[in-house]
Parts: structure tokens; C-alpha cells; sequence
């Protein structure tokens, strides 16, 4: 999974200090302060959602963009692009084959831009560029067409920085394994108002058979030369039967080729490295850190130095994405999933948690979002999504690949925000109340009915509310005694013009609200 690096735009004022393992961050959180869920996405049984990625502003409203990724039942990719405005976001506005991803905007017209990937199989992956536009996207959009044969490309899609000195931003394309030979790489495909179809650069970091590239990114000027420099994440199989996961920074280079790598940071023999990733200026000295992760620990480097490493802090972590600053203090935020997070019950639900960047020190956890559904790999992937309708707060996504409907993995994408963007309560996080949660509708969009699945936690009265896009209250659905555990209720969409909908339930002063689209 990929997603885009946020241009930096504000510069961070909180530190972070290492004490027994312990992540200290300055922060300061008011009471009101919340986050809401005002978008979620589902898939079926035939198209499984799989991911989601954020584009930038590929349409230079000042609106960021972002797409949802699905899986067809020919083991197919399609992606769904969204783009950012006023309201939300509750149709595609165009949709492309293949798995999308931003990567800035790499020939300065002022447009970010995006690539989509198209796995042909058995052995070919294509690699398409879109530059964006105020134009209609659709698949005879694409400009670069390059094939890949034997390689498991795409282990990361990134905005590598300016890395030759041509005032354009690059393109860097890992390639986790070749079949050919057994050793992994990554590709530099030079911006510019022209790119090429073949890669500039091939750097292969272990010329040795069983070498995986499995991370990378662009981390700023680091030596101060001007040029950016790139960091990889590297797992190397030995001779002895042992492993070796190494992070290696390249230097950029003016008018030669950084094919060889300037310094080895980190070797670890136990976990593999399978996370990357620009964080952002979190030291006030004007230059962009970045962090790594393994299955359960988490380093952060201000170029060829350590900040902290925090080691054993959870067992499952899942990976953390881009930068972004989610209540709108112009500090960048740390988001920190725990995939094996359990509830008071002993229920794998999972658990995001989030660390606002301030200035007063505070030793807790920010804000914390619990998965809805046991195993269902909630914060397997978090990212920032940008500024999707221009409120001054970033939205978050987080993916639940494993989501299940109707005992089927479907596949599950929530958008979280510091503000409320419809008028219809949104979900409250109460931990107080465990075991009641509200499913998406199925099918969604629907015509004539769809299904609606809600859990309780004990036998009570249940209310279900039905309101229009502005938020204004249209009939009740259902009320009534309900067992605790899973229920489920049909809904027709009798007397219902074609649209967005919110349908609420409402239990021992607790309430859920959800979206659906009926077509008539």
C-alpha cells in the first residue's frame, strides 16, 4: 500500500524525548476537542475494497483529492477518485482501472499528479503517469506507459524530492523481488515537463540473490548540498541462513547517478522492515525527519541521526503514512495503529491511536479509535488525507481489509475528521458502551432494499432514524426490542428519490450514524 507525501506546509514546534521507552510528546488537548467518522466505504462480495490512497489536489481546486482502491472478482484493481470540495463525498467522480496513487506534482504546472499501476498477469505490470487537470480523468488519460516482466513492483510509489538538482521533483518505484535473478530494487524516474518511459536510475541495493526492497522515501536535504536525499528499506537473506534489514541513505547527486549507497543507518536481524515514510519537521531545525517501523518498534531519524527508537512498544503495528496535522495547530500529528489491541472482553477490535504535536508536554495518548469488527485488520494501513474540504484540519483514513459482510470479507475504508461535516450526529466513541456497532448497509447503493446489521450489547428498545443529505429528519425505520448481539433489519426504499442518505440508530442514549445511496 502506498500513499502520497503532503508537500510540507507548516513546521512543527513539539518535541519528542526518549525516556524508558516512552513516547513524550508535547501536546495540548482541549476537552471539545473530537474526531468524527463522516465517511465510510464498503465493499462486496465481487468488488473487495482493499485499500485507499490520498492523491493531492490533482484538479488544482485547493481541495485535496484522494481515491479508494477495489479488487473485481477476475483479481482485477479498479480505483474510485474523490475529489475534495465543500461537502462529502458521496459518488466517485470518475473511475480508472488499476491502483492509484499521488506523487506530487513532479512537472511544476501547479496540478499534483498520480500514477496508476495495472497488474497484467502472469508476469507484466504496466506503470502509467496522469499529470494533473481541471479536466475529466478516464483511462486514455495516461501519458508514460512503462512495462515491468518478473518483478513484484510497487512495494512503494513515492515523491522522492528534488534529487538531481533540476528544481523538478522525482519519482521513486520500489520493486520488491525480481524472478529473474531474486533481487529486489528501485527505480528514479526524473520529473520534469517531459519524463521518460524508462527508469533514469536502477539502484540495487545487495546485488545478492533473495534481497526484498521493501520501503522507501524521499527524506529531504539531509547533508545540505542542495540536492534531496532518499533513504530504503532493505531485507537481505544471508549465506548462514540469518537475515539482515538494513536501512541505506543515498545522497542526490548534480549530474551523476546516487547508485551507491553513502551510509548503512540501521541493521536489525530480528523483525523486517516493512515501513518508510517522510514524517515532517518535528525539531523546529528545518529539516524533515522520517520513520521506520518493524512489527513492533518504531525509529525516527533527523537525517543520519537517531531521535528515538521506541522498541516492544506494541506487538502488531500497522503502517503509518505520510504527514499531516489533524487538529489544525500547525503541528504534524503521529498516528500509531495497534493491530492486536484487545478490548476489556479479550476481542482482537484493534486500535488507532493519535498524538497531536503542541507545545506543553503530555505523556498520554491524544485520541484513540477502536476497530468495529473483531479481526478485521482495522489500522492496517493509516494515512493522512489531506485537506479534503478545506476546514484548515487534514482528514484521516483508515483501512480494515478484512472487514466482513454477511461472513464475507468485503473490505472496509473509514474517513475521520475533526469537524462534523453533515448535519447528522455522527458516531460517538464511548468506551463506556462496548459491543454495539452499526454496519454498512448492503447492497450500497440500493434499489429496492438493502440490509442493515447491528450488534447491542444487551437486550433494549432500538430506534433507527432515516435523515436526508442536509441532515433533516425523514421517517423512522424501525423501533422496537431487540436481543443482545446481532440483530439485522430491511429497509425498502419505498417513497425515496434517487441520493445520499443517513440512517442513525439510536440505543440507551447512544447513537451511530451511517451514509447510504439509494438509485432509483
Amino acid at each position: 500500500m502506498y500513499a502520497k507525501v503532503i508537500s510540507s506546509k507548516k513546521f512543527s514546534l513539539f518535541k519528542l524525548i526518549l525516556t524508558l521507552n516512552t513516547i513524550l510528546f508535547f501536546a495540548s488537548v482541549n476537552a471539545q476537542d473530537s474526531l468524527y467518522l463522516v465517511n465510510t466505504y464498503t465493499g462486496t462480495t465481487e468488488n473487495k475494497l482493499t485499500g485507499a490512497n490520498a492523491l493531492g489536489d490533482i484538479n488544482g481546486d485547493g481541495f485535496d483529492d484522494y481515491c479508494v482502491i477495489y479488487r473485481d472478482s477476475n483479481n482485477l484493481n479498479f480505483s474510485e477518485v474523490y475529489l475534495g470540495g465543500t461537502g462529502f463525498f458521496y459518488k466517485p467522480d470518475t473511475t480508472l482501472s488499476g491502483y492509484l496513487t499521488g506523487i506530487g506534482d513532479i512537472n511544476k504546472d501547479g496540478f499534483d499528479d498520480f500514477i496508476k499501476l495495472t497488474y497484467e498477469y502472469p508476469q507484466v505490470t504496466r506503470l502509467f503517469l496522469y499529470y494533473g487537470s481541471n479536466n475529466k480523468y478516464d483511462n486514455n488519460s495516461q501519458l508514460m506507459v512503462s512495462s515491468f516482466y518478473n518483478e513484484l513492483i510497487g512495494s512503494f510509489i513515492k515523491n522522492a524530492g528534488d534529487i538531481n538538482g533540476d528544481s523538478f521533483d522525482d519519482l521513486m518505484i520500489g520493486s520488491v523481488y525480481n524472478w529473474s535473478n531474486g533481487v529486489g530494487r528501485v527505480y528514479i524516474f526524473y520529473g520534469g515537463v517531459t519524463i521518460s518511459e524508462e527508469p533514469d536510475i536502477t539502484i540495487i541495493p545487495r546485488n545478492l540473490p533473495d534481497c526484498f526492497v521493501n520501503a522507501g522515501d524521499g527524506i529531504g536535504d539531509i547533508n545540505d548540498d542542495g540536492l534531496d536525499d532518499i533513504a530504503i528499506a532493505v531485507k537481505k537473506s544471508n549465506l548462514d541462513g540469518t537475515d539482515s534489514n538494513l536501512v541505506i541513505i543515498y545522497y542526490g547527486h548534480n549530474n551523476t547517478t546516487p547508485e551507491v549507497p553513502n551510509f548503512t543507518i540501521f541493521s536489525n536481524s530480528a523483525y523486517e522492515i516493512y515501513n518508510l515514510n517522510k514524517f515532517g519537521n518535528i525539531t523546529g531545525d528545518y529539516k524533515d525527519e522520517f520513520l521506520f517501523n518493524t512489527y513492533d518498534s518504531i525509529y525516527i531519524y533527523s537525517g543520519l541521526n537517531k531521535l528515538y527508537s521506541l522498541k516492544n512498544v506494541m506487538s502488531n503495528l500497522g503502517v503509518i503514512y505520510g504527514q499531516g496535522d489533524l487538529n489544525g495547530d500547525n503541528n504534524f500529528d503521529l498516528i500509531i495503529p495497534d493491530m492486536d489491541f484487545k478490548d476489556d472482553s479479550e476481542k482482537y477490535l484493534s486500535k488507532v491511536n493519535i498524538y497531536f504535536g503542541s507545545n506543553t508536554i503530555d505523556t498520554t495518548i491524544s485520541k484513540a479509535i477502536l476497530g468495529t469488527q473483531t479481526y478485521s485488520s482495522f489500522g492496517q494501513k493509516t494515512l493522512f488525507l489531506g485537506d479534503l474540504n478545506n476546514d484548515g484540519y487534514d482528514e484521516l483514513g483508515i483501512t480494515a481489509p478484512s472487514f466482513r459482510g454477511n461472513d464475507t470479507i468485503v473490505g472496509k475504508f473509514y474517513i475521520y475528521s475533526m469537524q462534523k461535516i453533515t448535519g447528522v450526529e455522527d458516531v460517538s466513541f464511548n468506551e463506556e458502551l462496548k459491543d454495539f456497532s452499526l454496519e454498512q448497509n448492503y447492497p450500497n447503493p440500493f434499489n429496492p432494499n438493502t440490509i442493515i446489521e447491528f450488534t447491542i450489547p444487551e437486550d433494549g428498545n432500538v430506534k433507527f432514524e432515516l435523515f436526508n443529505a442536509l441532515g433533516q429528519k425523514i421517517k423512522s425505520i424501525a423501533e422496537g426490542m431487540y436481543k443482545a448481539g446481532y440483530n439485522r433489519i430491511n429497509l425498502t426504499g419505498d417513497n425515496l428519490t434517487t441520493g445520499v442518505y443517513f440512517y442513525r440508530i439510536l440505543f440507551k442514549n447512544h447513537s451511530i450514524t451511517k451514509k447510504m445511496t439509494f438509485i432509483k
